[in-house]
């Protein structure tokens, strides 16, 4: 059960039908295509692809030009790196060289290479170009790990949010900066526990400089939170916050656009989050807590451990700024299809620190509106 609000993430890994019983050879590399005999020629609609467009393949078989005919009705065809067949016609769904050949019975075709480009992420239309009437969210962080025993008090805490107001007034990550065995930790959500100052676990803090009891039940801890959210919700943000992602074979592009609804210098940071990570956590009462959902594992923005993000200038009222930021590298074992991307902007506050101005949530391969009153 996922204890967050987040959107419904949206899938970004290639899917492949395996229907061949090869095995990988001995080296541990994968299995070595057959090599090319009889008279096949595979061809496709063409060299260079675009991710998430059909590429359509031809077979043709015949001794001579003259004698060629379409068999491609009767052929398999396959990607060399995988030696698993492929859908005709085939969608990537993620950028890099793409080798297929094709079987027809004891024939097999010389292989041939194709190159997806990379896709760039596109903003959406902003609804309502002329307002800067944007809806306020503060930025909750639970510092936990799945070896730590008291951790599951503020899950269940964080939980117990869902059905008040306070649900819409923020966004939670989950710092897994307890043991590094956790599944969901991550060198980088060490990095945001240190900065935010963490001694114990666990802790939650709001936005970057708030410090938040955790307590002894989920009762007082979820008390706790309302408090500190009652102390710094904003009716009207100060920016608002616009964003589109699109996975790739590395790294996944983010296009990010802030309108200012004050003018002000603001700083611009994008968190790399993952779900549905299971780890069996320590004294977890319900089932749901050994799956893990807004688990930080790449973070921009830092600055000699400064994690408050890259200074964009100022950004007058009722104007733009927009860019496209990469997060790299990706984790091996990071499931693609289960990232988020959290752009958090931040500004001065009254003690001249950066702390958060604004959070907004962008699915993978997605985009997310500017979010208005």
């Amino acid at each position: 059960m996922k204890i967050t609000k987040f959107f419904a993430l949206m899938c970004a890994a290639i899917a492949f039908v395996g229907c061949d019983d090869s095995n990988p050879d001995d080296s541990g590399k994968g299995p070595i295509p057959p090599e090319p005999k009889g008279n096949l020629e595979l061809t496709a609609s063409v060299e260079i692809g675009e991710m998430n467009q059909p590429i359509t393949f031809t077979v043709m078989q015949g001794e001579d030009e003259a004698s060629m005919v379409d068999v491609t009705a009767d052929c398999t065809i396959y990607n060399k790196e995988t030696y698993e067949q492929v859908s005709n016609p085939f969608t990537p769904t993620l950028d890099g060289v793409y080798s297929f050949y094709a079987v027809k019975g004891p024939s097999v075709s010389p292989t041939i290479s194709i190159t997806v480009k990379e896709a760039v992420p596109v903003l959406p239309t902003d609804p309502d170009a002329s307002s800067t009437d944007f809806k306020h969210r503060a930025l909750i962080i639970d510092h936990t790990g799945t070896g730590c025993p008291n951790c599951p008090r503020v899950f269940s805490a964080i939980k117990l949010l869902e059905d008040t107001k306070y649900h819409d007034w923020f966004y939670e990550a989950f710092a897994h900066s307890y043991n590094s065995s956790d599944p969901a930790s991550s060198d980088d959500a060490y990095v945001v526990s240190s900065f935010c100052g963490v001694r114990g676990w666990p802790t939650v803090t709001g936005n970057f400089y708030g410090s938040i009891n955790s307590g002894d039940y989920p009762s007082g801890i979820a008390s706790n939170i309302m408090e500190f959210l009652d102390g710094v919700h904003k009716e009207k943000a100060d920016v608002g916050i616009s964003a589109s992602t699109v996975a790739l074979s590395k790294k996944v592009s983010v296009a990010v656009e802030v309108k200012s609804g004050k003018s002000q210098e603001y700083r611009v940071a994008c968190w790399l989050l993952e779900d549905n990570i299971y780890g069996q956590q320590a004294h977890a009462s319900e089932a749901w807590q050994n799956t893990h959902n807004n688990a930080i594992r790449k973070i921009t923005g830092v600055n000699n451990s400064n994690i408050t993000g890259n200074s964009i200038g100022v950004v007058n009222e009722g104007e733009t700024w927009s860019d496209i930021i990469e997060i790299t590298p990706l984790g091996k074992k990071w499931v693609r299809e289960n990232l988020e991307v959290m752009v958090i902007v931040t500004a001065a506050n009254e003690s001249g620190k950066f702390d958060v101005a604004n959070v907004a949530i962008c699915p993978i391969n997605s985009t997310v509106e500017y979010a208005y009153n």
